[in-house]
């Protein structure tokens, strides 16, 4: 019994990642098809999700799901027989089915099972009005005797029967032979026989089926004879066979089958994912080429990893970068020391070959841990589209560069910044039909989440076509709010006067509704974004339209690095936030209004000396100065703030590993992490967005020029 229930966990665990997959899918499609309704793949495609997971419910006795499901699925059937047309109506019913399964599926994570608090009767309720009204039995009684098209049953045929005989899953194995349909030509006895799932139904739906199945080569009878034996030795496998059979099927997809090849069903190769007019179109990664096939199914390309193997392996890979940087440095002492010797040389090309295979290893560790950002974008078609009803706007969200893979750690933690910028596009951006019409502007408005790569960044851009930031309007409702006062509000820029609604409680909402206006969130955007490496920067126009642009690192693992030294301490900063460096004379640095500034071409710049805001010993560079002494300046830029921070020395640039501070030391204001130099010694790697916010509280060193 133990190993059962061990087994029946694992099923579980499976179930959970294969269903938060298809709801994830779900989302985007039936979005899509409230804008394509005539598009029968796609309805296709979300029917078969729908009975997958009602398949695989059923099974593991989730009954909650499954009826919720099941009603879900009979509506679609009734899509697929066109009883009733597609309406924006009966779409926010479906979609509510989908957000219960989603709620259903976290009470089973949680392990509630299926005794959870979610309560799916209301809309199970609204599904089976939805059916009867619409759909009615008598057209449900008529549209099943009538006959069906020559060309359309090959089809339904070659998508249940090939779909069994190729994939396997486990809610075909439990459930898909009561869909055999009367009339039904099936292709291929194989595929007959592995069609069966459950012994019972087919043998109550055998007397059915066996008079007008036709099977190319063999009678039907005996087709029906081989699925019920393939059943009978299926049911008599144990658990453990069982489980393991369909883990390996589950992973299996239908070889591709020329067109020509006639007589041969056409193997579906999944569930499709056409691009939608309204949303625009997630780029997806090419496909792997098809390749010959001969015949069988296509060989697995992947397979599921535990995430904290994957974290292991990358832990791994940074010790052994820490490691290559050692030895880089001891081979550079002993080159310094001038020994003549064949075993140094020799040394010498074992350092460079073992750089170059961690270096290649490192990236190959950090390409298993990106994922497509497209796995975030995904949720927005949804969010946009409920964001439109609710606010009677309409809106189009167009996506591109979903392929741009990023860590997976960026990938978790960029998710609710955008999705509080995506909903301030659709709210505070894109006016309402009739204000757009006033304007010149078309009556839907757009909206573009974009991503894409730069150097060793991802670039992620939120643009609308919209009203624009209005500066005058922000300036005002700072100065009304205590953020700022009308002295600051005149000394303002605009891009500095943008940058204000990321001030805690700013909202330029005149009504607090449950989509905006309480000012809670855009602060932690920026916060969050600044916490991962990142800037974000603002663009606008009045009139025309804003755009939101957000810089981030590829990977929070290992990061470019310009160390600098103050006193005997060793700092690095990411070369993602280094404008330039330079040296200045001592005589060049002014003061105004007490803060000391140089003028860096034709801008005049606050300095901060490292030392001072981090309270540390000060070396003679940044501590007693001479009139001829050259202060070594590095410029920082954090989306449009840019400040000089003064350091001792330049120590050069290094690849760094990010290492915790631990559980004590993890919020030291402008710290964001350690790494071990290849001297062995601790450099501490400096949180950008802290230390501007520290050099902010100096009394009478700096104010941050934008």
């Amino acid at each position: 019994m133990t190993d059962f229930g061990d087994e029946r966990e694992e099923i579980i665990s499976d179930f959970i990642v294969e269903s938060e997959e298809l709801i994830s899918r779900l989302d985007n499609e039936l979005v899509e098809l409230e804008d394509q309704p005539s598009n029968p793949d796609l309805l296709n495609s979300i029917f078969r999700a729908f009975h997958t997971i009602k398949g695989t419910s059923s099974f593991l006795g989730f009954t909650r799901m499954t009826e919720l499901t099941h009603k879900a699925e009979n509506v679609l059937d009734k899509l697929r027989n066109h009883a009733f047309p597609i309406t924006p109506e009966i779409m926010d019913v479906i979609l509510k089915a989908l957000d219960g399964i989603r709620a259903i599926l976290a009470e089973i994570q949680a392990g509630q099972g299926d005794g959870g608090s979610y309560d799916p009767k209301p809309v199970i309720a609204r599904l089976i009005t939805i059916v009867e009204t619409r759909g009615g039995t008598q057209g449900a009684t008529k549209a099943a005797e009538a006959p069906k098209p020559a060309d359309k049953a090959p089809e339904k045929a070659t998508e249940k029967v090939s779909k069994a005989a190729s994939e396997m899953s486990l809610d075909d194995l439990l459930a898909s032979a009561p869909k055999v349909e009367p009339k039904i030509e099936i292709p291929g006895e194989k595929k007959a026989a592995a069609s069966s799932s459950s012994l019972d139904d087919i043998l109550a739906s055998a007397p059915k089926v066996e008079p007008k199945i036709t099977v190319p080569g063999e009678s039907a009878p005996a087709a029906v004879e081989k699925a019920i034996k393939e059943a009978t030795r299926a049911l008599s496998r144990d658990a453990a066979k069982f489980k393991e059979k369909t883990q390996r099927l589950r992973g299996l997809t239908p070889p591709p089958v020329a067109p020509e090849q006639a007589g041969a069903p056409v193997a579906l190769a999944g569930p499709a994912n056409p691009a939608k007019a309204g949303t625009g179109p997630v780029d997806k990664g090419k496909g792997a080429p098809a390749g010959d096939h001969k015949g069988g199914v296509a060989v697995e390309q992947t397979i599921r990893v535990d995430v904290e193997r994957l974290d292991a392996l990358m832990n791994l890979a940074g010790e052994l970068v820490l490691g290559r940087n050692r030895l880089a440095n001891i081979m550079r002492q002993l080159e310094q020391s001038n020994i003549e010797h064949d075993a140094v040389l020799e040394l010498s090309n074992v350092v460079g070959s073992i750089s170059l295979v961690a270096s290649d290893l490192q990236m190959a560790v950090m390409k298993t841990r990106m994922l497509p950002i497209g796995k975030v974008f995904n949720r927005f078609p949804r969010m946009v589209r409920d964001l439109a009803r609710d606010l009677k706007k309409n809106i189009e969200l167009s996506i591109v560069g979903g392929d741009t893979e990023v860590d997976k750690s960026v990938i978790e933690a960029i998710g609710d910044p955008l999705v509080h910028l995506v909903r301030n596009s659709c709210d505070h951006g894109v006016e309402p039909p009739d204000v757009r019409k006033q304007r010149g502007k078309t009556e839907t408005g757009h909206v573009e989440l974009a991503a894409r790569h730069e150097g060793n960044n991802v670039v992620i851009t939120i643009a609308d076509d919209g009203k624009g930031i209005d500066v005058a309007m922000i300036k005002s409702i700072g100065i009304k709010k205590g953020v700022i006062d009308e002295v600051q509000a005149a000394r303002m820029t605009d891009k500095e006067a943008r940058l204000l609604i990321f001030a805690p409680g700013f909202s330029t909402a005149q009504v607090i509704t449950n989509v905006s206006g309480r000012g809670v969130g855009m602060d932690v955007v920026r916060s969050n974004i600044e916490g991962l490496g990142g800037t974000i920067e603002i663009l606008s126009e009045t009139g025309v339209g804003t755009k939101m642009v957000i810089k981030l690192p590829l990977t929070l693992a290992i990061i470019e690095s310009l160390m600098v030294a103050v006193g005997d301490e060793v700092y690095a900063i990411s070369l993602a936030n280094v404008m330039e460096t330079v040296r200045v004379p001592r005589m060049r640095v002014q003061s105004v209004e007490g803060h000391e500034v140089v003028q860096l071409r034709d801008t005049v710049m606050p300095i901060v000396h490292l030392a001072e805001v981090l309270e540390c010993p000060r070396g003679r560079r940044s501590g007693d100065y001479k009139a001829n002494d050259q202060l070594y300046v590095v410029v920082l830029g954090l989306a449009e703030q840019r400040i000089g921070l003064v350091v001792d020395s330049l120590l050069g640039q290094e690849e760094v590993v990010i290492k915790s501070l631990g559980d004590y030391l993890h919020d030291v204001p402008g710290i964001a992490g350690s790494t071990i130099l290849g001297d062995g010694r601790v450099a501490l790697i400096l949180d950008i967005a802290g230390v501007m916010e520290l050099a902010h509280k100096l009394p009478r060193r700096m104010a941050v020029h934008s």
